[in-house]
């Protein structure tokens, strides 16, 4: 007796600890007539979107309002809290309003018919696994307001074609996208300090990738098995390359890297990738001193960097294409009907992006 009275205690408890953990302060209808459940954070000052219970709660369309008037007083939603969608497999779009400044932990994660969102210029923080596993996603653009991308947050996302990573980004998180085996473009800001590990591993479908002047360290395995890679852009600035980093990029036939000082290179930084058929790209000057530096004097041919050699600033034109195919987006990620004075960003027809200027 004493035994199921201890069982049944311990369940209750279960229980309360388990609604604790989605608990939600109130719920309210949204000017489509979707519930919508919100916590207080910031002393009550300001909304939190969350999740009713361990169930799913959300499906099809959902949008979140900018703010909510409740009991008489009106509070901004600035957050999408941990696991708030997570596995709502049913959620076809989500609107996130300008006044979200974070995205929690696997806030998305598993909304497997979810195929684009819009991240606002408001948002700072994306968390951990907040969009894994989202095998609709196709294409995302991570704004200028973004300044860290967190581990996981895009792995597993297979249908994913391109990213693009604004300028105010510092940091790329471990297995950032992992195994985003659709994805055939790249650009990343040039804020960008670290790329972590694993952070590309397994793009398979990667054709290139120019890594910017303001990156120090390339990780672990950052791409490791990006079979389909045929051309790397290293910035001015990498001075530290770790073991496995371009591990069995097995087409790899271009290496430019604008770093006067050899960067202190793990020696199977490129193991299994056809060094004895590839070319190396090189400043002038270094050129000795990379010949005499593993793994760097493997490569079968080592020439100084030209004028006309991809650049790790991502500028490869001085004028936009004009073939009504591309589109055009401005450096805050929003498409616009034409090139403008200035950098625009491209997106060719072929799924690449360029960054390009226009006098």
């Amino acid at each position: 007796m004493a035994t199921k009275k201890m069982y049944f205690l311990l369940s209750m408890l279960l229980s309360m600890l388990g609604a604790k953990a989605y608990a939600y302060d109130f719920e309210f209808i949204n000017a489509e007539g979707v519930t919508i459940y919100y916590n207080y954070i910031n002393d009550g000052t300001e909304l939190e979107v969350t999740r009713k219970d361990n169930h799913i709660s959300y499906s099809g369309s959902v949008v979140i309002p900018e703010e909510v008037i409740y009991m008489g007083k009106t509070r901004k939603v600035t957050s999408i809290g941990d696991y708030a969608f997570n596995q709502c497999r049913s959620l076809t779009s989500v609107t996130i309003p300008n006044s979200v400044t974070s995205i929690g932990g696997a806030a998305f994660c598993l909304c497997t018919s979810l195929t684009s969102v819009d991240i606002p210029n408001s948002v700072t923080s994306i968390g951990r696994s907040a969009f894994s596993d989202c095998y609709g996603l196709t294409s995302v653009t991570i704004p200028n307001s973004v300044t860290s991308i967190d581990n996981n947050a895009f792995t597993h996302c297979n249908l994913l074609t391109s990213v693009t990573i604004g300028n105010s980004v510092t940091s790329i998180g471990h297995e950032a996208f992992y195994g985003c085996s659709s994805l055939t473009s790249v650009t990343i800001g040039n804020s960008v300090t670290s790329i972590g590990f694993y952070a590309f591993t397994y793009c398979s479908s990667l054709t290139s990738v120019t890594i910017p002047n303001s990156v120090t360290s390339i990780g672990v395995s950052a791409f490791f098995g990006c079979s389909a890679l045929t051309s790397v852009t290293i910035g001015s600035g990498t001075s530290d390359i770790y073991y496995n980093a371009f591990a069995k990029c097995k087409n790899l036939k271009n290496v430019y890297c604008y770093a006067e000082n050899v960067p202190s290179t793990d020696a199977r930084a490129f193991d299994n990738c056809p060094m004895e058929d590839a070319t190396l790209h090189v400043p002038d000057a270094s050129i000795n001193l990379y010949k005499t530096t593993e793994p760097w004097k493997s490569f079968k041919e080592m020439v100084a960097l030209t004028d006309s050699d991809p650049n790790p600033s991502g500028i490869f034109a001085t004028e936009a294409p004009n073939d009504n195919k591309s589109i055009v987006y401005d450096l805050n990620g929003r498409v616009v009907t034409n090139s403008h004075k200035g950098i625009n960003i491209i997106l060719m027809d072929n799924g690449t992006t360029k960054k390009v200027v226009v006098k």
